[in-house]
């Protein structure tokens, strides 16, 4: 062991600088001898209440002579009772930095910096640290992806990036569009709307020549109603060259809200041409996928439809779900049940866990157990029991389409009850004017449903329930099978007031009431 060197051990220079990702950085030259050999060196921030041990905080072993190191002050949890060290929820003051050369307290060489720092609380301190510690392009992947979750707290963790990465880049335009989303997802409406516009012309304003920005201008444009405006700027993404498939399903949107259905269908299959792109964009295009499906259902075009679910499954084969959708497809509006069961069933087995998947198995067997007798009639009924249970839901799924109509029909001679109970005292009928399935609804009442039932928590007719949802092809249904809403209350609150509440003129009107002017 080399004998040590001349003189004492020193702490030369001690200074601090706060780094870009928040934490404290010290700078230390020193002088160590090389004993006591087991001495280190000790950098921590001290304030009130604060661990005073020497042996505290961030440490290095010493190297002997000169030296120049830096190192990075931990966080200082503060002491609460005797030696035990706590994290806390609340910002940490301390108002110096010791270093210190150590081998025990007594002999130990010290040098203190008075310097403030306020510290963040423990949990955003180190979250802070680790986001700006990241390259900002990371940041960005990941808010993009939050984003797409759209969960709440996913989308605040979003911002946060977005935010950090203004912060060094104020001009970066694909941070300013994804603000955009955020502002929307997370206050949907007319305020939420304007916030994403300002923040899309912010965008613009870097560069001009943004193919995404415009493409969801055109978005908040439509659902603004400027549906000039908005085809103007799908059309400017377009022509400037985009692999961004929102800007046909943006542009099928705003064709539909303009009731032009056909149209509509040309630009959502646009956005299914070619290759899936395995990006964000997937989201575009399952999207533009359901609202295929839904305007296909709308037209009845059967032939479409399967081929639809045909590519859909083939395109995202490592989503079972989409296989379980197809199932019920063939169930219902093919009345091919022996098929349905089997996709049904390869949904299931390879790893689709909703619901939906057992809910299609079973309308499977119902469908095969109306069509059969004896023992396979019994089997059947035992399985669809098993994955769709006889309810209110049952029946309301299976009115959806008319091939479910014989299967309710020998339900219900079975015992099942048109209007059985379900819980909140819900009914299949009630079920399906809430969703807005009218021709369901319809069926229903065919069947022999009571509009009259009181259901929900507030005991209303549920005959109330389109009123309450502004569903105006619900309420002429509602008028058509005897319902007077004029007579209509829910306590002591008539439907007239109920509407008027609302202030929609055309509300008022489908209940068959006056229109008064103020």
């Amino acid at each position: 062991m080399n004998p040590p060197l001349s003189g004492e051990n020193a702490i030369e220079l001690l200074d601090v600088k706060k780094q870009k990702n928040g934490a404290y950085l010290a700078s230390v030259k020193y002088y160590f001898t090389g004993a006591p050999a087991h001495a280190r060196l000790f950098v921590s921030a001290k304030g009130e209440n604060s661990n005073e041990s020497l042996f505290s905080g961030a440490s290095k072993p010493l190297l002997r002579g000169h030296n120049a190191i830096e190192i990075e002050i931990g966080y200082p949890y503060m002491h609460q009772r005797g030696f035990e060290s706590t994290r806390t929820e609340k910002a940490i003051n301390t108002d110096r930095v010791v270093a210190a050369i150590v081998a025990n307290e007594k002999d130990a060489v010290v040098s203190t910096k008075s310097l403030s720092i306020v510290w963040p609380p423990s949990q955003t301190y180190h979250e802070n640290k680790s986001l700006l510690s990241q390259p900002l392009d990371k940041l960005y992947d990941e808010a993009v992806t939050m984003i797409d979750d759209g969960f709440e707290h996913s989308l605040a963790s979003a911002k946060r990036r977005l935010e950090i990465i203004l912060l060094e880049q104020p001009q970066n335009a694909p941070a300013h569009i994804e603000l955009a989303r955020v502002a929307m997802k997370t206050n949907w409406g007319p305020e939420g709307l304007f916030q994403a516009e300002q923040f899309i012309a912010t965008a613009l304003k870097y560069d001009p020549n943004s193919a995404n920005a415009k493409v969801l201008q055109g978005y908040v444009f439509a659902h603004q109603k400027k549906y000039a405006e908005a085809e103007k700027s799908l059309v400017e993404a377009r022509d400037k060259g985009t692999k961004n498939l929102w800007l046909w399903a943006n542009w099928g949107d705003l064709l539909e809200m303009q009731g032009k259905s056909a149209p509509a269908v040309e630009k959502y299959l646009q956005a299914l041409q070619g290759e899936r792109p395995r990006n964000t964009y997937d989201r575009a295009r399952e999207y533009s996928y359901r609202k295929l499906f839904k305007l296909y259902e709308k037209d009845d075009v059967i032939e479409r439809t399967e081929a639809l679910h045909k590519q859909r499954v083939a395109d995202f084969s490592e989503q079972p779900c989409h296989a379980a959708e197809y199932a019920m497809f063939k169930t219902t509006r093919q009345g091919d049940f022996k098929a349905g069961k089997t996709l049904a069933q390869d949904a299931i087995g390879n790893g689709c866990k909703r619901d939906t998947a057992k809910q299609a198995l079973g309308i499977s067997s119902y469908y095969a157990w109306a069509n059969s007798t004896g023992e396979q009639a019994l089997n059947e009924q035992s399985q669809a029991r098993i994955n769709f249970p006889e309810s209110p839901m049952l029946l309301a799924e299976l009115a959806r389409f008319e091939r479910g109509v014989p299967v309710i029909k020998k339900l219900v001679a079975n015992g099942l009850q048109i209007d059985q109970m379900g819980n909140e005292r819900s009914t299949a009928l009630a079920i399906s004017l809430t969703q807005k399935e009218h021709a369901a609804a319809k069926r229903l009442l065919r069947l022999g449903a009571k509009h009259t039932i009181t259901t929900q928590y507030g005991d209303y007719p549920l005959s109330l329930i389109p009123l309450m949802n502004r569903d105006i092809d619900g309420i002429k249904l509602m008028r058509e099978h005897g319902v007077d809403y004029s007579k209509l209350k829910w306590g002591n609150t008539s439907a007239a007031e109920m509407a008027k509440r609302f202030g929609d003129a055309d509300l008022i009107k489908a209940l068959g009431l006056p229109v008064t002017r103020a």
